[in-house]
């Protein structure tokens, strides 16, 4: 607790004199090689020549707060930011952000803050406690009020390249 107060205090500070608040990052590639359907012990390299975004996010506070900025493998389709609890089909996954793209580049630059009231990974994933699998995947590729994945177009997303942690912490957003 005494460690929130003091992030708070500080984030504060940096607000109020209008210094930006600096996210840790990873970086989302598009793989070169990927199975059907997903193993979760199959390691895939990403795609030097692919697709790849930044995901800068808050690793705790009472909203996961999140930004991207990079390019997506379909600059055609809409796609959608979200948490991905193995195994297939990801059940109990959660959409923290929506976005399109620029239809001529499959530029993307967006950001958000989503609810998720639990810490992540969730109890049940088979990363847990090792960390929380964040995907950037075609919207049509994704089921948000079922909470799973319903169609695995694997060359269109982009994968996290490190698990992350969020640690939910009660409190005003």
């Amino acid at each position: 607790m005494k460690r929130l107060a003091v992030l708070m205090i500080v984030f504060g500070v940096m607000l109020f004199f209008g210094c930006p608040v600096p996210l840790p990052t990873i970086n989302l590639c598009q793989k070169s090689v990927c199975s059907e359907p997903p193993d979760p012990g199959e390691e895939w390299p990403c795609d030097s020549e692919g697709a790849a975004a930044v995901l800068g996010y808050s690793p705790e506070g009472p909203v996961f707060a999140f930004e991207v900025q990079g390019v997506v493998p379909q600059a055609d389709k809409d796609y959608t930011l979200i948490y991905y609890p193995d195994p297939w089909p990801g059940t109990g996954l959660l959409c923290l952000g929506t976005t399109t793209p620029d239809a001529e580049t499959g530029a993307v630059a967006f950001d958000g803050a989503a609810f998720i009231g639990q810490d992540l990974p969730i109890c049940g994933d088979e990363n847990c406690p090792e960390g929380a699998k964040i995907w950037l995947v075609p919207s049509d590729d994704v089921d948000c009020t079922g909470q799973q994945m319903i169609a695995w177009n694997c060359t269109d997303i982009l994968f996290e390249t490190v698990k992350i942690q969020y640690d939910y912490t009660p409190g005003d957003p």
